[in-house]
């Protein structure tokens, strides 16, 4: 997968876990009818990006964009839960 958060890291190997798409919790004041929040999970070596993506931030997967929700590193493997709404 093509990754890029400000900094291409260029074509690494990632699992991207696809989990499941539901409808969001709208406000009364949001009229964006039928966006739906799709999570994901990302998994990646660290030793591929030298660093650890932030919760907060966006990140490009595959041209993706996607919401960083969690962020953890363990043993060497990144971990993020993301976050991308569409239609």
């Amino acid at each position: 997968h093509v990754v890029y958060d400000g900094k291409d890291f260029g074509n690494i190997p990632v699992i991207l876990d696809q989990t499941e798409q539901k409808s969001r919790q709208q406000e009364a004041s949001d009229h964006g009818m039928g966006v739906y929040a799709v999570d994901a999970v990302f998994f990646a070596n660290f030793s591929d990006m030298n660093c650890r993506p932030e919760k907060g931030q966006r990140i490009w997967i595959n041209d993706v964009d996607y919401f960083i929700e969690t962020s953890a590193c363990e043993m060497g493997q990144i971990e993020l839960g993301l976050r991308r709404y569409d239609e």
